[in-house]
């Protein structure tokens, strides 16, 4: 990963060890106009707004020359006012930026937040005003916001660091200037360390700033953090981390167009290879050993032919079979019927004789004695 947050503080801290007294001298300068033309002509912010973001603009071009090893002198810091054309493209942009900074601050509740991202977002227009005159002053925050993508929390991180450490700082000298005897030092050492803030954190702040807008628009310097990275990794490889590997050759890799490091990066050095350098021209004078030959490819062979299965006979050559018998075909063992039972009869009962009236009894028994 290239353009973080790490690796543009030390590219900063890189440039400020080799003591550039004149970079400081001259951002501290910048400050001090901005503030004092701010101050002064508080009650004509039609005059001060514009100077004050031609000087914020040219700081932003001073330290981008840093960043690039350019050469850079005192009028460096007046670099936006040369010319008309150059003002009305640098003001009207920068403008341009504030008046939506200010219409994202009208929200409600959200705005201080909106404010925040949309100055991180706008955060690469002044490079891109002072550098890129092709695009107009609207189109630059177009450009900023299509540049920052991906690199707003990585900026918001950087700046609030700084902050913090800051912050941490000015609370443990003022907790410790309370303790008798010892306060009086540490009231000094806060002091020094204020004083030491205001010097060089916007050198600092400025170099990585525009460190990001350098590693989002220049490819070599991209191309240079990959080739940085690869070469982490061959060394990890030859320092034997990893056995029976063979070195990682990033010039291989990058076709030997490797640029040459931005400014406070290391050189690195020369690659080793102890299976041999593969960029290497052979050496005409050198005992090439001969190739093996290479033998003929064989003849596959043939797969057997499977064999062929038999004929089945035709329908009238196979024999009939008997019609089964009945016998045959009742498999089943005969079950011998059951007897019906037998009806018994019941007695019929004896049916009673119906009475006879007195003159048939009687008549019948005349007939009978008759």
């Amino acid at each position: 990963m290239y353009n973080t947050v790490s690796q543009n503080y030390r590219s900063a801290l890189a440039i400020l060890k080799q003591k550039p007294w004149l970079l400081v001298g001259l951002t501290l300068l910048a400050e001090i106009i901005a503030s004092l033309v701010v101050s002064i002509g508080i009650a004509l912010p039609i005059i001060t707004i514009p100077i004050s973001a031609l000087l914020g603009a040219s700081l932003a071009a001073l330290h981008l020359k840093a960043v690039r090893g350019q050469p850079y002198e005192t009028a460096d810091i007046f670099a936006a006012f040369s010319g008309w054309d150059k003002i009305a493209h640098v003001v009207g942009g920068m403008l341009w930026e504030m008046l939506w900074l200010f219409i994202w601050g009208l929200i409600p509740i959200a705005g201080p937040i909106i404010v925040i991202i949309k100055s991180l977002e706008y955060g690469f227009t002044p490079y891109i005003l002072m550098t890129r005159p092709d695009i107009s002053s609207t189109d630059a925050l177009k450009e900023s916001k299509r540049l920052t993508v991906g690199l707003k929390g990585r900026m918001f991180v950087a700046e609030f660091l700084i902050g913090l450490i800051i912050f941490a700082v000015s609370v443990v000298c003022i907790l410790f200037a309370f303790i008798p005897i010892i306060g009086g030092l540490f009231l000094i050492l806060f002091l020094l360390f204020i004083v030491a803030c205001v010097v060089f954190v916007p050198v600092f702040l400025g170099l990585v700033n525009a460190f990001f807008f350098e590693n989002a628009t220049n490819p070599n310097a991209q191309v240079w953090a990959q080739a940085q990275q690869a070469q982490y990794y061959q060394q990890y490889y030859n320092n034997g981390y990893q056995q029976n590997v063979p070195p990682y050759n990033y010039q291989q890799q990058w076709q030997g167009q490797v640029p040459p490091p931005p400014p406070g990066q290391p050189v690195p050095p020369p690659p080793v290879y102890p299976y041999g350098d593969p960029n290497a021209a052979p050496n005409p004078n050198a005992t090439q050993p001969s190739p093996a030959p290479i033998p003929a490819p064989s003849t596959p062979p043939t797969p057997p032919t499977p064999p062929t299965p038999p004929t089945p006979p035709a329908p009238t050559d196979m024999p009939i079979p008997p019609a089964p018998t009945a016998e045959a075909t009742s498999t089943a063992p005969v079950v011998p019927e059951a007897p019906a039972p037998t009806q018994i009869s019941e007695p019929e009962a004896p049916v009673p004789e119906a009475p006879a009236a007195d003159g048939e009894d009687t008549g019948a028994k005349d007939n009978e004695e008759g």
